[in-house]
Parts: structure tokens; C-alpha cells; sequence
């Protein structure tokens, strides 16, 4: 599954992106690069297939140096793993890593071809790229040039752009995936995931759907889907402990015949008084549902129908943990009955549906898909342990830490599942 990091430092970049890429590891990936503009101004990248270590040892035999750059774990989806379809992608003197799918990229490529802006990989990212070159050469200013391109995009997706000769400006977007801005003193940083700012700084902004950032070192101007300049809040939060939450999961507990699994008042509770650690449950959740979609789409190993199975349970699920993010508070906020009652109607779809469909999607025989409902049950079980209802063992903070092996964690979830139907047998409310 992809993962971003992004700086605007102080002291080298590379190094930084490299611990930034190595928290969104556990995520899953088949590629990694980086990106760098060094004090003259000239955008560099190297790209390894594999593991972070095989970059690791290019960036020794062949450093980067400067203080601004992104960086990119990679899944394949359009195109197969190789250093061509690696991110960054970079045309002329734009660079680019990208989450999710740009689903008009075909209709794009024609369109750049025609005015003599040809591919060299096989990636849907390769087209923004491409798209933002064409408005800089039509002189467009960086910034203004990224904007446009991503007004002609469709699709689910997180985007951060780094320029030549721009060694203090990052512009990062949001569509359907999340994105963050990690605030330093003199220094900025981006990620898809909160997790990857925790070594350093505990003051994260999130855009909101639609967004787009200009990001320096010193500022943050944030414009939403309509290009109206906002402010978003600027959260602080101890993202080590709530990166525990991912790991921390118990066993379900019994609950009665025909009752709600999420009681009101424990809802309406933990919602005012952890709606921080709640986000970053469900932003973790988010990213993980999104690049599960673009996993299944792009896979060559699932036969039709099965694939058409996997997208439905999955698109099914990215709509419920929608609805469910759009029925908290925000940070700090308190959540009165008739609200927590809709959160706890969203948590019953949610569980419920998961439940029902999870055991066909994790027999051990298909292993082909294996990581798609079980690393969405892990995470979701974080959320879970927070309102009061665990669905899940421990065996799955093991599976995350690489410390039990797939097929025991099928056997047990399997165990787990049937026993929990005894107890939660209900219906959609």
C-alpha cells in the first residue's frame, strides 16, 4: 500500500525522509523513491525496487543532498514494479508522489500526447506530472500550475508536488485519501498518515477533502475544493500513544441478543473526550481501505467475479467509515444524545456488515487477498477498543508487528468470528 512523506528542513533531507517512510512500512509496499532540491536548486531523485534497505544502500554509493524533498512507498497498481514506475514521477522540472487512483488518466494521456507530452512509465501519476509541466511552460507559476492539474483530475487520491528551483515550497492535495501537514519550527512536513510525523513534531493540521496546500517552511496556505482560502486547526497530539491504538486490540466482549453493540452513552462519552484519538483511528482506516481499492483494481491475480466481490465489500466499507467520520465531533468538542446516537447507528453498520462478510473473504484458501479484510479488521478493532467494543485479539497486533505468520491469524480470526456470532447476532438498525 502507498505511503508519502514530504520536508522542508533544516539539515539534510534525505535522511528524514527515510525515517519518515520507514513508520508507513507496515502498510505494505513493493517499491520506494525519493526526491530531493539541493541548495543550487537542481531536483534530483533515486528510486529502488524492493524493501526501504535497497534504497538505503543506493543513497550511500549515490547520496542526495538538500533540504527539501518527498519521498514514496509504492504498491503497483498501473504498471508493474519496476524503477520506470516508481515514484517519484518526474517530467521537466516537476516531481511527484501520489495515493489512489486517478481514474481519467487514460483520457489525459491522449490529450498531453497530442501536444508532444509523452509518457515514459506506465503509472496514472505520471500524468499529473505531465499536466503540471504543461501549465508551468504556459506560465503558470508552481503552485498555480499543480492547482490546474488537479482540477482535471477524477478520482481518490493524495498528491504532493516538489519543484526545481523551489527550494521552499511543497504543494500537497486531498481527494478521498488522506493527507497531513506536520508543523515544525522553521521546518514543515507532509504525510499520509500522522504516524510518520512522530519523530518530528506533535502539531498536525489535516486537510479536508478537496483541499489544496502551498506549503514553506514558515507558512501554510491552505484553499478548499472551491479555491476559497481557509484556515484548518492545528491539532496537538501525542501520535506515538494513539499509534498504539493500532496494535492494542482485545478480544470481543459478549454482548446481548437484539441489543446495540454500541451503546449511546458510551458513545457519546468516548466521543467527547478522545475524538482526537477516534480521527486518527479512522484517518489509519481511511488510507488503509483506499489502498486496498487500488490494490484490488489493479491486481492480475483475482479472477473477475472474485475481484468484483473484493470491491464491493470494500467500497461498501470506505462508504461506512465515511459516514461514520462525518457523524464525530471535532477535536474537543462534546457530543450531545441525538449525535451520538447517529455515531452509534454508523458503528452498528459498520461492525455489522464487517462481521458478516469477513469469514468468506478470509478462508485460508484465498490467500490471494488475504491482507484486504484482515489489515481493515486490525485497524477497525482500534476503533472499536476505544468505544467500548473489541472485536479482535491481540493476534493481530502480533500479524502487524510481523510476529505471527498470516495463516495463524486466519485460524484465529475464524475461531473468533464464529464465536462472536453466538453473541452478536443482529440487524441492521
Amino acid at each position: 500500500m502507498s505511503g508519502i512523506f514530504g520536508i522542508l528542513s533544516k539539515n539534510e533531507a534525505a535522511p528524514a525522509i527515510m525515517s519518515g517512510l520507514q513508520k508507513l512500512e507496515y502498510r505494505g509496499y513493493d517499491s520506494a523513491g525519493l526526491a530531493t532540491v539541493d541548495e543550487d536548486g537542481l531536483l534530483e531523485r533515486r528510486r529502488g525496487i524492493g524493501k526501504l534497505v535497497s534504497l538505503s544502500d543506493l543513497l550511500v554509493r549515490e547520496p542526495l543532498r538538500g533540504k527539501s524533498g518527498i519521498g514514496h512507498l509504492r504498491w503497483a497498481t498501473h504498471g508493474a514494479p519496476s524503477i520506470e514506475n516508481t515514484h517519484p514521477q518526474v517530467s521537466g522540472s516537476v516531481a511527484v508522489v501520489h495515493n489512489g487512483i486517478i481514474e481519467n488518466f487514460r483520457e489525459l494521456k491522449a490529450s498531453l500526447s497530442v501536444d508532444g507530452y509523452n509518457q515514459e512509465s506506465e503509472t496514472d501519476t505520471e500524468i499529473v506530472a505531465l499536466l503540471t509541466r504543461r501549465y508551468m511552460n504556459s506560465g503558470a507559476s508552481p503552485f498555480e500550475a499543480a492547482t490546474e492539474a488537479i482540477r482535471q483530475l477524477k478520482g481518490a487520491f493524495a498528491l504532493a508536488f516538489l519543484f526545481q528551483n523551489e527550494r521552499d515550497l511543497i504543494v500537497v492535495a486531498r481527494r478521498g485519501a488522506p493527507m497531513t501537514v506536520g508543523v515544525g519550527t522553521g521546518e514543515m512536513f507532509v504525510a499520509s498518515d500522522a504516524i510518520a510525523l512522530a519523530d518530528f513534531t506533535d502539531r498536525v493540521m489535516y486537510l479536508e477533502d478537496g483541499d489544496i496546500a502551498h506549503v514553506t517552511r514558515e507558512h501554510i496556505t491552505m484553499f478548499d475544493a472551491d479555491g476559497i482560502e481557509v484556515v484548518r486547526p492545528t491539532r496537538i497530539i501525542d501520535i506515538e500513544a494513539n499509534e498504539e491504538i493500532h496494535i492494542s486490540l482485545s478480544k470481543s466482549a459478549a454482548t446481548e441478543r437484539g441489543k446495540k453493540l454500541f451503546e449511546v452513552e458510551e458513545v457519546r462519552r468516548v466521543a467527547s473526550s478522545n475524538s482526537v484519538s477516534v480521527y486518527l483511528n479512522l484517518i489509519a482506516l481511511e488510507q488503509q481501505i483506499s489502498g486496498f481499492i487500488e490494490r484490488v483494481r489493479g491486481s492480475n491475480s483475482l479472477e473477475p467475479k472474485q475481484k468484483d466481490r473484493y470491491l464491493t465489500f470494500l467500497v461498501q466499507i470506505q462508504k461506512n467509515i465515511g459516514d461514520l467520520s462525518s457523524s464525530l465531533p471535532d477535536a474537543g468538542g462534546v457530543i450531545d444524545n441525538e449525535e451520538a446516537e447517529v455515531t452509534a447507528s454508523y458503528l452498528d453498520r459498520y461492525w455489522i456488515h464487517l462481521n458478516e462478510n469477513v469469514e468468506e473473504f478470509l478462508s485460508p484458501d484465498r490467500t490471494a487477498g488475504l491482507t484486504v479484510p484482515l489489515g481493515i479488521v486490525a485497524l477497525s478493532a482500534g476503533v472499536g477498543t476505544l468505544f467500548g467494543q473489541p472485536l479482535l485479539g491481540t493476534v493481530f497486533g502480533a500479524w502487524l508487528a510481523g510476529k505471527v505468520s498470516p495463516d495463524k491469524v486466519v485460524g484465529k480470526l475464524l475461531d473468533l468470528n464464529k464465536g462472536s456470532h453466538d453473541v452478536q447476532d443482529v440487524g441492521n438498525p
